[in-house]
């Protein structure tokens, strides 16, 4: 089965046709619910404090790290949204859906299927 989303990114209009847990991945990395970091934490789960690519000490495991930050992860995020670092979350609105989705899917961070 697929899914078809319509996303409003910064006033654009994006149609987004995924299987469907591909389409609940995005939107838990998007909005910060997958079991990661911070939020795993208040879940009571099993998480990482500080990030499980760059293991810097002062990188807390978030969404806005995993997008936007990590150094680990900036040649992939390079190759996949365009950018090595991204000045914060909301310039990720500018990457496309395909190309979030291509990221987190090699970042092995989360299992292929949800």
């Amino acid at each position: 089965r697929y899914m078809a989303i319509f996303v409003y990114i910064k006033t654009k209009k994006t149609a987004f046709l995924r299987g469907r847990g591909e389409v609940s991945k995005l939107i838990a990395v998007l909005t910060g619910h997958w079991p990661f970091g911070t939020h795993a934490m208040r879940l009571g789960l099993n998480h990482n404090t500080i990030c499980r690519s760059c293991k810097a000490q002062d990188s807390v495991e978030t969404v806005e790290h995993f997008l936007c930050e990590c150094l680990a992860l900036s040649h992939l995020r390079h190759r996949t949204m365009g950018s090595h670092l991204f000045p914060d979350i909301s310039h990720i609105g500018t990457v496309s859906l395909s190309n979030i989705i291509k990221f987190v899917n090699r970042s092995g961070w989360f299992p292929s299927s949800r």
